[in-house]
This record gives structure tokens, C-alpha cells and sequence, in this order.
């Protein structure tokens, strides 16, 4: 006897044993166990019967996993570009647009202030202002 043979032959008897422990399952749904053991021998009896047949299993595989990731690729959410913001929360340093109250990541109340010079609006956690460099003071 041939090794391809003894391939095919041992793939026939647990490619039939695991497709009657899986018929024997479905009927009286009893332990996990004896599903287990029938995916087992029905993927043993699969590979064994393969290998028999000269099948390369490894592009087989590589061309699944390549469709695979494909289809999921479609699934997974794209993931959202940055704020273009020059401000960051001075808590977390999450990025803030100008006006926010709270910082959306952390909830550090913000506090904005003008320039007294050029009147932009900045956080107010510098001493200067980041647009002209003027000195912020606080109003009397």
C-alpha cells in the first residue's frame, strides 16, 4: 500500500466516524465532548483525505485568510482623523476647539480668554498670547 492510500483510507474512517458522532449529536444533543471529537475527526478525515489528494492546504488556507480579512475590512469603523486644533485640553492635552466649556475626554472645565492686543481667543493656561506674544493679563 502507497503512503496516499493509507492517507485516503485512514481520512475515509474519521471523515465517517466524526460525520456520525456529528449526526449522533445533532439527534440528542448530548455533551460538548462528543462534538468536539466529531469536528476533530471530521478535520482530520478532511486533512488526511487532502493530503491523499495531493491538496496544497497552505495556499488553500493563505487565499482563505487574504478573503477573510478582506470582508472584515469592510466592517471595521474608520478611525476618525484628529480635531485640527492648535488647543489641547491642559488636563489630558485631548484636542479642544475654540469655545468649548469641557474638555470632552477628561471633563476639565476650559476657560478661554482674549488677547488684549490682537483679541483672539486662547485658552487661558499661558502667560502670553500664542498669536502675537503679548503679555495676557487679567482686567482690572
Amino acid at each position: 500500500m502507497q503512503t496516499r492510500e493509507i492517507y485516503g483510507l485512514i481520512g475515509a474512517i474519521f471523515g465517517m466516524t466524526g460525520l456520525f458522532l456529528l449526526i449522533l449529536w445533532i439527534g440528542d444533543f448530548v455533551p460538548f465532548v462528543r462534538f468536539s471529537l466529531a469536528l476533530l475527526l471530521l478535520g482530520s478525515g478532511t486533512w488526511a483525505i487532502g493530503v491523499a489528494a495531493d491538496v496544497r492546504w497552505g495556499e488553500i488556507l493563505a487565499r482563505l485568510r487574504q478573503a477573510l480579512s478582506q470582508a472584515l475590512a469592510g466592517l471595521m469603523p474608520v478611525p476618525s482623523a484628529p480635531l485640527a486644533s492648535p488647543w489641547g485640553c491642559p488636563s489630558c492635552r485631548y484636542p479642544v476647539e475654540a469655545g468649548w466649556r469641557f474638555c470632552l475626554r477628561c471633563g476639565q472645565p476650559l476657560e478661554w480668554k482674549a488677547c488684549p492686543r490682537c483679541g483672539r481667543t486662547q485658552l487661558g493656561i499661558g502667560e502670553f498670547c500664542a498669536f502675537c506674544g503679548a503679555l495676557l493679563k487679567e482686567e482690572t
